[in-house]
C-alpha cells in the first residue's frame, strides 16, 4: 500500500492502529521482552484502559494486576507467548484458560500467537490474535449435558423396559418347558422368539448410545477362555443357524492356546456382531467361525455363504448407520452400528480388520488383535467375568462329601422383582440347588451373618442401594471375622459396559451379567462353583416294584395286560400333574396328586410307588419347607417311572 506525498512516520503509524483498533477479537503484539507494544480497541475495552498510551509498556503481570486475572492464567499467557519468541514458531488454535472482563463476565479465548520478524529475520516480538469462543464453550457444555441427559434417559428407560422384559423371557421359557400340548408349546416358544427379538432391538439401541460414551474408549485386560467363549457365542446363534437350516462351522487351530490376555468384553461384543451379521445375511449355505493365534496375535475370522457385499459399498460398512441394503425394501432388519462396533474396538485393541467379499457369493471378515497368551503353569482367572470352565468342579464332585466344603444354605439369590424371583425359584429348584432368596440388602446382609453359602447371585439395582454395596459389605464382614471369601455374582438390566465391569471388580465380585438369569447361565455356574445340591436319598424300605403276589389276590393274570394299560394311563397324566404342582408349588395339588397315585399304586401291586406316595403325602401334611420336601418329590419321580418302566418290560 502506497501513502500520499508528505506523509509523516507518526500519520503512517496512526493509519495502522486504527485499522488494528478496528479489527474484530482481541489483537496485540509485544517485544522480544514481553512488554506491550500495540492493541486494539476490543483489548483495551477488556482492561479497562482508556487510551493505548497506557496499554504501552505493560508485562503480562501488570495486565493480570489491572484485569484480576487468576495467576496460573497470566503464568499460561507468558509462558506460550515467550515459547513463540524463543523457537520462532507460531502457535495456533490454543484455548486459553478462562479470564474476566472489566465488565464481571468471564471469558474463554481461542489464540493464536505468531512471531515477528526483522528484515534479517530474527525475532523482533510477537503478535496475537484473540477470538472470543465463550458463546461456542456454552453451547459445547449445555450439548453435552443435554447428550449425557439423552444417555442417561435411554439407559434408564433400558433398565425399566429390561426388567418385565427379562420375566417375559424367563417365564415364556417355562412354559415351552412344561406344556405338553403341541400347538400350546409352540405358542410359548414363539413368545420366547419374540422376547428375545426385542431384547435384541433394545440391544442395537443402546450399542448406539455405547459408540459415544468415554467408557467405551476405556481397555480393561484380563485373562479369559476363548475356547469358551466361542462355545457360549456359537450356543447363543445356534437357535437361529437351525431355524435357517444353515451349517455352523468351528474351525480352531489345533495349537491354539485356551488362556488369553485382552479385554474379554470387547472381543465377545466384535465376535457376536461379525458372526450375527454372518448369520443374518445368510439364506443358505453355511458359516465358519475359526481362531489360530501366531506371531503374538489372534486372529479371528468369520466366512459365510450368504448375499456378499457390492464392491462400492466395501469401503463404506464400517460407517455409523451405514446399510449396504435399502433400509425401505431390505428383508434385514439392524441400524447399521454393528460393524462400526467392531471396527471401533478393533482400532481400540491395536489391531487389524479385512474384509473379503463378493456380491451373491458370500463375505470373509478377519480381524488380528496383538495379544499375550496366557501361562499354562499360571491357574488366573478373570476378575471380572469367569471364565466358567469345569476345572475344579469334577475334581471336587468325585471326591466324597464330607471333604468338600460345607455351604449348608446353597445359593443365596437376592432379587425385589417378583417375576424374576419365582423364575430364579424355579431354575434352581430344577437344578435341585439349595437356596435361599432376599429382596433387599438388609434382608440379605442378614442370611450372609447367619449362613455360609456357596455362591451369592444378586440383582445391581435393590429397593435400599445396590448390588455393589451388598457386595462390599459382604467383603467387609467376611474379612472382620476372618471368614474365606464367598464368590457373589452380579446380574444387571443395564448395558453392559468396561466400567461397569470394572465397577463390580472393585466391589468384590466374581463377574456381571446380564439379565435374565438363564438356564445356562445356571448350570454354567455350576460348573465353576461347587453348588450343593439337595439330596434325593430318602430312608424307605426296599419294596418290589411290582408285587405279583399281590396282585393275582386282586385280579387274574389275564386281566393284568388291560390293568397294566389302565395304569400307564393314569400314571402318565398324573406325572405331568406333578411336575407342574411342583413347579407353582401348589401343596394343595401336590397332596392330592399324592393320594391319588397312592391309591392307584395299591389297586396294581405297585408297592415301591405306593411307598414313596405315602411318603410324600405324609411330608406334605407335616408343612415340610420345599428343602425337606425336595428329596420326597425325587424319590416319588424316579419310583414311578421305575415302575413305569418295569410295565413296559411285563408288556413287552
Amino acid at each position: 500500500m502506497t501513502h500520499p506525498p508528505n506523509t509523516s512516520i507518526e500519520d503512517v503509524v496512526y493509519y495502522y492502529e486504527t485499522i488494528i483498533a478496528s479489527m474484530p477479537g482481541n489483537v496485540y503484539w509485544f517485544d522480544v521482552n514481553l512488554r506491550a507494544q500495540g492493541c486494539n480497541q476490543n483489548v483495551l475495552d477488556m482492561l479497562g484502559l482508556n487510551h493505548l498510551q497506557e496499554f504501552k509498556g505493560l508485562s503480562f503481570e501488570e495486565m493480570g494486576e489491572i484485569a484480576g486475572w487468576p495467576a496460573a492464567a497470566t503464568e499460561a499467557f507468558k509462558t506460550a507467548s515467550m515459547t513463540v519468541i524463543n523457537t520462532g514458531k507460531a502457535k495456533l488454535n490454543i484455548e486459553e484458560p478462562p479470564i474476566q472482563h472489566t465488565n464481571g463476565q468471564w471469558l474463554t479465548f481461542l489464540t493464536h500467537r505468531v512471531p515477528i520478524f526483522t528484515q534479517d529475520k530474527k525475532v523482533n516480538g510477537m503478535i496475537g490474535i484473540s477470538l472470543d469462543i465463550t458463546r461456542r464453550k456454552q453451547l459445547e457444555q449445555a450439548l453435552k449435558k443435554a447428550n449425557q441427559a439423552k444417555d442417561d434417559f435411554i439407559r434408564n428407560m433400558s433398565h425399566d423396559i429390561r426388567t418385565p422384559l427379562a420375566g417375559i423371557i424367563g417365564m415364556s421359557a417355562l412354559l415351552e418347558e412344561e406344556l405338553q400340548d403341541g400347538e400350546e408349546k409352540n405358542h410359548a416358544h414363539m413368545v420366547s422368539v419374540s422376547s428375545q427379538q426385542l431384547l435384541t432391538l433394545l440391544n442395537s439401541v443402546l450399542d448406539i448410545v455405547a459408540t459415544g460414551r468415554q467408557s467405551e474408549a476405556e481397555v480393561i485386560v484380563q485373562s479369559f477362555n476363548l475356547k469358551t467363549m466361542i462355545e457360549h457365542l456359537v450356543a447363543l446363534e445356534m437357535p437361529t443357524v437351525q431355524a435357517k437350516q444353515l451349517k455352523l462351522k468351528v474351525d480352531l487351530d489345533d495349537d491354539l492356546p485356551e488362556q488369553f490376555y485382552s479385554d474379554e468384553v470387547k472381543i465377545q461384543r466384535l465376535l457376536l456382531n461379525l458372526l450375527g451379521n454372518a448369520v443374518k445375511f445368510t439364506e443358505q449355505g453355511e458359516i465358519e467361525l475359526g481362531a489360530r493365534y501366531e506371531n503374538g496375535a489372534l486372529c479371528l475370522w468369520v466366512r459365510d455363504t450368504g448375499c456378499g457385499i457390492k464392491e462400492h459399498d466395501q469401503t463404506r460398512i464400517f460407517e455409523k448407520f451405514f446399510r449396504a441394503t435399502n433400509r425401505d425394501t431390505s428383508v434385514y432388519n439392524g441400524h447399521g452400528v454393528g460393524l462400526h462396533i467392531v471396527e471401533h474396538y478393533v482400532k481400540l485393541l491395536k489391531g487389524s480388520i479385512k474384509v473379503t467379499s463378493k456380491w451373491q457369493i458370500g463375505t470373509t471378515i478377519t480381524v488380528c488383535l496383538p495379544m499375550n497368551v496366557v501361562s499354562a503353569n499360571l491357574c488366573i482367572t478373570s476378575s471380572a467375568a469367569p471364565t466358567l470352565t469345569a476345572n475344579t468342579s469334577s475334581e471336587l464332585l468325585a471326591t466324597p462329601l464330607s471333604s468338600k466344603k460345607n455351604h449348608t444354605a446353597g445359593v443365596l439369590f437376592v432379587e425385589d422383582n417378583n417375576v424374576a424371583l419365582t423364575i430364579a425359584k424355579k431354575y434352581l429348584t430344577q437344578h435341585r440347588l439349595r437356596f435361599k432368596t432376599a429382596q433387599t440388602i438388609d434382608e440379605a446382609y442378614a442370611l450372609l451373618q447367619q449362613h455360609s453359602f456357596a455362591l451369592v447371585i444378586t440383582d445391581i439395582g435393590l429397593p435400599d442401594g445396590t448390588g455393589y454395596e451388598l457386595a462390599a459389605l459382604c467383603r467387609a464382614f467376611e474379612y472382620n471375622k476372618a471368614r474365606s471369601v464367598t464368590p457373589i455374582i452380579g446380574l444387571t438390566a443395564r448395558t453392559l459396559t468396561a466400567a461397569e465391569q470394572q465397577h463390580a471388580t472393585q466391589a468384590g465380585m466374581k463377574a456381571l451379567f446380564n439379565k435374565p438369569l438363564t438356564v445356562r447361565l445356571l448350570e454354567q455356574l455350576m460348573e465353576d462353583f461347587y453348588l450343593p445340591l439337595v439330596s434325593i436319598e430318602v430312608d424307605m424300605p426296599a419294596l418290589p416294584l411290582i408285587d405279583e403276589s399281590q396282585l393275582k389276590n386282586m385280579a387274574p393274570e389275564d386281566s393284568w395286560p388291560e390293568l397294566f394299560d389302565l395304569f400307564q394311563t393314569e400314571c402318565h397324566a398324573d406325572i405331568v400333574a406333578l411336575t407342574a404342582a411342583w413347579q407353582a408349588q401348589d401343596r394343595s395339588a401336590l397332596k392330592h396328586l399324592a393320594h391319588k397315585m397312592k391309591s392307584t399304586a395299591l389297586y396294581s401291586g405297585a408297592q415301591a410307588m405306593q411307598a414313596a406316595c405315602q411318603h410324600l403325602e405324609k411330608a406334605l401334611q407335616q408343612q415340610t419347607d420345599a428343602t425337606e420336601l425336595e428329596p420326597h418329590y425325587q424319590h416319588c419321580q424316579v419310583t414311578v417311572q421305575a415302575t413305569l418302566d418295569k410295565i413296559k418290560e411285563f408288556l413287552a
